[in-house]
């Protein structure tokens, strides 16, 4: 499973997306995923996870966004 381009975030500045206190980054944050671990959780769940979430976690292997929440059109 290659790095199939990590196309989807390619174009995105992530750096603000993370929030970069110690505590986050010591206790959330794992060692960089793997295909051997994708291929392990994927079987133990028993389905695949969505492209953009490996992607994601292929940058950066959990941690705590800075926002909690986002709006969108469809809130009410």
């Amino acid at each position: 499973m290659e790095e199939e381009g990590l196309t989807m975030f390619e174009n995105s500045d992530l750096k603000d997306f993370w929030n970069s206190h110690e505590y986050y980054t010591e206790n959330y944050v794992e060692e960089p995923l793997t295909d051997e671990i994708i291929a392990f959780y994927e079987n133990k769940l028993g389905l695949k996870l969505p492209q953009s979430y490996i992607q994601l976690m292929k940058i950066q292997n959990g941690g705590a966004p800075k926002k909690e929440y986002w709006f969108n059109e469809y809130a009410k």
